[in-house]
């Protein structure tokens, strides 16, 4: 469905506010996940049940699966927003359970198209899986059915259990060649040699016999009334199902105008996904659209970098095809719309491939305010004609609620909306209609200025020509004169000299050259804005190899007035690259100073952090060494204590870990393992120990089980560790350089070393090696920092004071 309404023509806004809803549909579905599979396209069937025709089994089954499709794609476009209000109260507020669904919404121009798929059509797809599931009808549609069916499954049993034994008591005395029964026209038999048919009782009925006749297909007389009370009561069972179907296909022929809103939601819905799928494979932006009331101040048309979709197109992965409905008449069951595949216009299928073009150029389209029309000058081949393309382009496309394609890098596109796009692009010549070039030309140009208004986008490409260059000028002038006051955007090419002078007699005028590389005779397809470009036709045309001595005749005879206006638009040209180097240059000296502004502010917040530290570290320092000999003892008595229990396996792991876990939150940041005076500081140059260099492999203890990593950079007191990061679900997880001080790590040699000689002793093996490792070094220095301690040195109190961390 949304595929035959986009081939048809997508909808265009018929105003701003349409255009820009239409616009955040488009965004809202790039951020959602629409299920739009899965939904068929039930017209046919919604019209042949409301004509009074009877759906079968199987097409009422694909009306369920559609509908529950339905179902669940307005629940992926009627998500909350996260806060959003959705508990039993708000649910069980019936009348205003569609505004819920709009209200608060994560994604409410989405929610808003999905009002149409109404909730209770989950009632509708419980009766038909209740009535039909397997492409058959259920017991549970009708209780005469199910009474039917169990009387008709109690008879055949019967008649099958009489028949199997006549077929084998023939078949024991020879009579027979087959020991089961046969169905012979619709009737359960027996399969007799055709002299032993007497041997069956009197009243059998013969129903046939086999191609050599040596075999006839006997009813026994006591299958006879089974076999006829099958046939009457498959013919009931039949017309309850009919019934059955009957019932439901003319319920949803009532329901007829539902279902078509509802599958008008959901094609609403798929071009929704559809054009965000586009935008997504184009690589498409999102614009602005910009008021006419600012039309003063800000530029009509300002789309930086705007790359012609259509050239883009030949350098991106190939569109799919779209889907085609099936044909078939509706009698037929219903088929899945064909899948998608893959293959370029005018490839080979799927398995085909073809060379990718390479990216368009982009064009810088930046229209000044207050400018009503703008000539674009410049040589043949340079692009003038893409130019006009790409701008109507983008402004068909912004109506449509279609990102625009730019450059990667380009400022965010802003444009005003225009109600109608007018053009006259291209030749109109026709024999047929004893039309010539210029004729064609005029009576498009009559139509163009018929329809202008205030709102339209008029591109008129080499206005004027065809004709007189005199006269052509002066049509061209008269045009745009006329074209000017209407209050839109006009953008028209030329090669007029005429024209390229009215920016400096009418204001509302603006000029935009096409550049060239006369070095390399070859455009650049580069707008100049504000520049008159020259159009190079003996370049272009020494350049395809038109004959030298002709150009040069041609090259003196030019040496006029013309060669002069030339020559100040080239002057012109290299100014406009000489300012522009020098705003590029000016830009990236003021990113530099807003970089070294944002760095000292940084650095100033940093100090600022340290000073409020220092200033809290006061009162601690002056209680000096007696207040952390007071904690460091306690600590270190119960640390003893558990690695003695850890020795003796007096403790599991468990609760030693556990323990541990209580004692370091006890013990001072100093002197946790992880700290900086803890086992890390032992691969330091700081203890006499070889210094850390580029590539050991390293533990930071205060990272936990995230610790492991490898030095990637060596700096004073400071060493860089790339760590590992572990990732969630099926993520491999990733890598992260942290920062730390030398004496914050410990090499992995020196730490497995102390682990195994722990879980020597322990027994508790894995992390609670580990750990009992590290308080053993800590033990090991807790002597001498008690020592000094006692001495009343204050170095370790200083020290930790000066690197800003909190300590006791």
């Amino acid at each position: 469905m949304a595929a035959e309404a986009a081939l048809s023509g997508l909808r265009l806004g018929a105003s701003q506010a349409e255009s820009e809803l239409l616009l955040q549909q488009t965004e809202e579905a790039g951020a959602a996940s629409l299920p739009i599979e899965g939904v068929l396209d039930l017209r046919p069937a919604i019209e042949a049940a409301a004509a009074g025709s009877v759906l079968n089994a199987k097409q009422l089954e694909g009306v369920a699966a559609s509908l529950e499709a339905a179902l669940q794609l307005r629940a992926a476009a009627c998500i909350p927003a996260a806060g959003a209000s959705d508990g039993p109260q708000a649910q069980a507020q019936e009348g205003t359970a569609e505004a819920a669904a709009v209200q608060g919404a994560r994604f409410p121009a989405l929610a808003s198209l999905a009002e149409a798929i109404p909730a209770e059509e989950a009632a509708t797809v419980a009766a038909l899986r209740a009535c039909i599931q397997g492409g058959s009808v259920t017991d549970r549609a009708d209780a005469k059915l199910a009474a039917t069916r169990a009387e008709r499954t109690a008879n055949l049993s019967a008649l099958r259990e009489l028949v199997t034994a006549t077929a084998r008591d023939l078949a024991a005395r020879g009579a027979a060649e087959s020991r089961e029964p046969l169905l012979v026209r619709g009737r359960f038999c027996v399969g007799v040699r055709s002299n032993r048919r007497s041997e069956l009782p009197k009243g059998s009925v013969k129903l046939g016999a086999s191609t050599s006749g040596a075999t006839v297909y006997m009813e026994p007389a006591g299958a006879v009334e089974l076999n006829n009370r099958e046939t009457e009561l498959a013919g009931r069972e039949r017309e309850l199902e009919v019934a059955v179907l009957a019932r439901l296909s003319a319920a949803l022929g009532r329901r007829g105008p539902q279902l078509a809103a509802l599958l008008a939601a959901v094609r609403e819905l798929d071009l929704a996904a559809a054009r965000a799928a586009h935008a997504a494979w184009m690589g498409g932006v999102r614009f602005e659209f910009v008021s006419r009331a600012h039309a003063d101040t800000a530029s009509p048309l300002h789309v930086p970098g705007l790359l012609h979709p259509l050239l883009l197109e030949a350098a991106l992965p190939p569109l799919p095809r779209p889907p085609t409905a099936d044909d078939r008449p509706f009698a037929s069951d219903f088929a899945a719309v064909p899948t998608f595949w893959a293959q370029p216009p005018g490839g080979a299928g799927p398995s085909g491939s073809r060379e990718r073009a390479g990216r368009p150029h982009p064009l810088d389209l930046r229209v000044p305010p207050a400018k009503s029309v703008v000539t674009i000058t410049g040589p043949n081949t340079g692009g003038k004609t893409v130019t006009l393309k790409a701008a109507g382009l983008a402004a068909l496309m912004a109506k449509a609620g279609l990102f625009l394609a730019v450059e990667a890098g380009s400022p965010a596109p802003r444009l005003c909306w225009f109600s109608s796009v007018l053009a006259d692009i291209g030749d109109s010549q026709s024999l047929q209609q004893n039309l010539s070039t210029f004729s064609g030309h005029v009576r498009r140009l009559r139509r163009v200025l018929a329809a202008a208004g205030p709102s339209s986008l008029v591109l008129l490409d080499e206005v004027g020509s065809g004709t007189d260059p005199g006269e052509g000028a002066a049509l061209a002038r008269a045009v745009l004169d006329a074209l000017a006051p209407r209050g839109g955007l006009t953008l028209a090419t030329s090669h007029h000299a005429e024209l390229k002078a009215l920016p400096a007699e009418d204001a509302r005028f603006a000029n935009a050259a096409m550049g060239f590389d006369t070095a390399s005779l070859a455009p650049t397809y580069e707008l100049a804005w504000g520049a008159a470009g020259a159009s190079n036709a003996l370049d272009i045309a020494a350049r395809l190899g038109f004959d030298g001595a002709v150009v040069a005749d041609a090259r003196a005879l030019a040496a006029s007035e013309e060669a002069a206006r030339a020559a100040a638009a080239a002057d012109m040209e290299r100014v406009a690259a000489s300012i522009e180097a020098q705003l590029a240059d000016a830009r990236a000296r003021l990113e530099r100073r807003r970089q070294i502004r944002a760095e000292a502010e940084e650095r100033l917040a940093g100090l600022r952090t340290t000073e409020r530290l220092l200033s809290g570290l006061r009162g601690t320092v002056a209680r000096g060494p007696a207040l952390v000999r007071q904690v460091v003892s306690k600590s270190v008595l119960e640390l003893q204590l558990a690695l003695a229990e850890s020795r003796r396996g007096a403790s599991d792991a468990a609760a030693l870990s556990k323990r541990l876990d209580e004692l370091e939150a006890a013990l001072p940041p100093r002197l946790r393992p992880g700290g900086a005076g803890a086992t890390g500081g032992g691969s330091g140059a700081a203890d006499g120990g070889p210094a850390l260099a580029v590539g050991d492999r390293v533990t930071v203890p205060k990272l936990g089980v995230f610790g492991e990593g490898t030095v990637v950079k060596v700096s004073g007191g400071t060493v860089t560790v790339d760590v590992k990061l572990p990732g969630l679900g099926r993520s491999r997880g990733s890598s992260k350089p942290v920062k730390v001080a030398a004496d914050e790590v410990v090499r992995q040699d020196e730490a497995r070393a102390a682990a195994a000689a722990a879980g020597a002793e322990s027994g508790t093996g894995g992390r609670g090696a580990e750990r009992t490792s590290a308080y053993a070094v800590l033990l090991s220095r807790v002597d001498d920092a008690l020592a000094a301690l006692e001495a009343g040195d204050g170095a370790v109190v200083n020290k930790s004071a000066a690197a800003g961390r909190p300590t006791v």
